[in-house]
């Protein structure tokens, strides 16, 4: 008798988590911002009929690359970290397109980082993404944002940094914020 409610109880406990994960995967789905999508698709379409199309065209199969690899680990909550590196990468390039010069960016990765290490999936890119939305794009000034990957006895640490305007500038800024990407 024990032994069946400890079965049943470990049982639960196993669905529960399962549909946690499941619902933390679909919320990872649904991360992919709409906005960044139009702008994006907008800002090639104006390339194509300026007649730059061979930038379109690349700019195109880095966002082809971008939504291949959020999909390819799209039933995963992690991925390696040079996927995720990649994936910043044309996440930055693509809004290069929008900022022009006002964006500068730099990925540094210490040598003894182990790239195949996996990493939570959009660990980098929403904070890259909050980067943008709050601290550069309110600004003049041409922004960079610097990516840092080092490794510390066993922890791989990641940082983004950015010149922006600085978190309560842009929190008085922007009240409308849901601050769901923090979360």
């Amino acid at each position: 008798l024990v032994q069946n409610v400890r079965e049943k109880q470990l049982h639960e406990k196993f669905e529960l988590k399962n549909q946690l994960k499941e619902m933390e995967i679909k919320y990872l789905r649904m991360q992919m911002d709409p906005h960044f999508m139009l702008n994006a698709f907008t800002t090639m379409a104006l390339m194509i009929k300026s007649g730059d199309r061979t930038e379109a065209f690349d700019s195109f199969m880095k966002f082809t690359r971008m939504l291949r690899s959020n999909f390819d680990f799209s039933n995963h909550l992690t991925r390696p970290l040079s996927e995720e590196l990649q994936t910043v990468k044309d996440y930055l390039e693509i809004n290069k397109l929008r900022f022009k010069e006002r964006l500068l960016y730099e990925v540094i990765v210490s040598e003894d980082v182990p790239v195949n290490t996996l990493i939570p999936k959009l660990i980098i890119q929403i904070h890259v993404e909050n980067s943008l939305k709050h601290g550069l794009s309110q600004q003049e000034k041409p922004g960079m944002i610097r990516i840092t990957v080092d490794k510390a006895d066993e922890y791989i640490h990641l940082m983004v940094e950015d010149n922006g305007i600085g978190r309560k500038k842009a929190a008085s800024l922007n009240r409308s914020s849901t601050k769901q990407g923090i979360k």
